[in-house]
């Protein structure tokens, strides 16, 4: 059977691509089965959800979407387990970030796929190469 790999690290504000406790907080990080996770003092565990983008170069489209397991998401779309995206193999992994909570990831990808035009999406990749306007530090 497949054992699972545990490996934990204290961190302070893990939160990278959104919101950021006000006040220095210690996580504990786990990595399991490839997924990360945190979680602080009398927290529960919390799941980390990428929000990506894809580019087919055999259809020149974008694909946006959400995951908490970014490297196994990628293959099931280049193994044509996803309907959405069967038609466009080799998909490439092109921009991400992640978010702490589901709703917030969720906010985010309705965002990008409501962005109208391919050159507005790339124009937006450019200007946020490490996730999202909210994710910016002033």
């Amino acid at each position: 059977g497949a054992v699972a790999q545990l490996v934990e690290q204290w961190t302070e504000n893990p939160c990278v691509g959104g919101s950021i406790p006000p006040h220095t907080t210690k996580f504990k990080r786990v990595d399991l089965f490839g997924s990360l996770f945190f979680y602080g003092p009398n927290q529960p565990l919390i799941m980390n959800y990428y929000v990506y983008i894809l580019y087919s170069s055999t259809t020149s489209r974008y694909y946006k979407g959400i995951t908490n397991d970014l490297e196994r998401r990628l293959k099931e779309h280049n193994l044509g387990q996803e309907k959405a995206t069967r038609s466009g193999l080799p998909w490439t992994l092109v921009w991400y970030t992640f978010k702490p909570t589901k709703g917030q990831a969720m906010v985010l990808e309705k965002k990008l796929k409501n962005i109208g035009t391919q050159k507005r999406l790339q124009d937006f990749m450019l200007r946020h190469p490490d996730g999202g306007p909210d994710d910016q530090q002033s």
